[in-house]
Parts: structure tokens; sequence; C-alpha cells
């Protein structure tokens, strides 16, 4: 586990373990090592959990790492970025992203791909700095999706850095 973003994960999957359905898929994008997805399917074994990330030694760590803790079965790790997910179209019911963000090339093209892989009635998380480009995140939520809801909080944690910590939720329109 990433310790300096451990208390981080553990209010992310809190977060996504309250709005993903049972029997639900969630995806991490920029999983890095896949701490945050493993914690996520450790916690609910009834979910389905993806993780994507550009770097390609993050993806086969995170895949041998799933493999020794057993969970292969329900966490599968792939290499891809935001702007371009290797995934079909309304698979997901939560994305969540931590730390990522400022990866999000361009911000339009990476909204219209979780657009395309969100299911109606989804949920999407994204953590990063207060200091991250949440305002440029919501312009392109804006031109892209107007229909979504868009959310900015800043997080209140019990580690003092945790209080540099924001959080965009998007709420998708439409039933599951």
């Amino acid at each position: 586990m990433s310790v300096p973003f451990s208390g981080l994960h553990t209010r992310a999957a809190a977060h996504v373990r309250a709005a993903a359905p049972e029997s639900g898929a969630v995806l991490d994008i920029g999983c890095g090592p896949g701490s945050l997805a493993l914690r996520i399917a450790r916690s609910r074994a009834d979910l389905r959990v993806f993780g994507v990330d550009p770097v390609p030694e993050m993806v086969t760590y995170a895949t041998g790492l799933a493999a020794r803790r057993g969970l292969s079965g329900r966490v599968r790790f792939a290499v891809g970025e935001a702007a371009a997910l290797p995934y079909e179209q309304g698979v997901f019911d939560v994305v969540v992203a931590t730390m990522s963000l400022h990866h999000w090339h361009p911000l339009p093209a990476a909204v219209r791909e979780l657009r395309r892989v969100v299911r109606p009635g989804g949920s999407i998380f994204v953590y990063h700095l207060r200091s991250a480009d949440f305002a440029g995140l919501r312009a392109a939520v804006r031109a892209v999706a107007p229909e979504w809801a868009y959310q900015r909080k800043f997080l209140w944690m019990r580690v003092l850095p945790s209080l540099l910590f924001g959080c965009a939720r998007i709420s998708v329109p439409g039933r599951r």
C-alpha cells in the first residue's frame, strides 16, 4: 500500500463501496501499483474491479500483486490512459481516480471516454491535490456532458497533509 496516500485511498474506497451497486464494475484510472483497486476488491467481494495505467511496469506489478493476494479472478489491470480507455461502452458503474488528474490530456478527451464507459446512473470520483485543475475538469464536463452533475469538495481527514486533497464527484443521470 502506498503510505503517503493511505488515508486518501481509505476515503476513496469508502465512496466507491457506497456508490457501487451489487455485483457492479469499478474502474480505477491511473491505478499505479494497484493499491486502491485491491483495497476496493477486498472490501466488497461482489465487485469486479479494473485498473488502468499508462505505465506497463505498473500494470505488471499490480497484476502480480493481485495474483499473490488471490484476487486475480476479480481484479484486472490493463495498459491505457484516461483519454483512450481500453474498454467497451457502458461497462462501469463507478470510476475512481486518485492523483492522476494531472495526466488526463486533453481533459475533454478524457471526459468523452468517461462518458463512453460509464453506465447511466453511474458515479465518477476524482481525487487529487486541491491545487489540481478541478476547474478544467468542471469545464470539460460542462462542455462534453452538460447533463452530468459536478460537485467538488475538500476532504477533511485525520492526518494533516490530507487537508491538501480535493474530490470531484460526478453523477451520471439515468437508471442502472
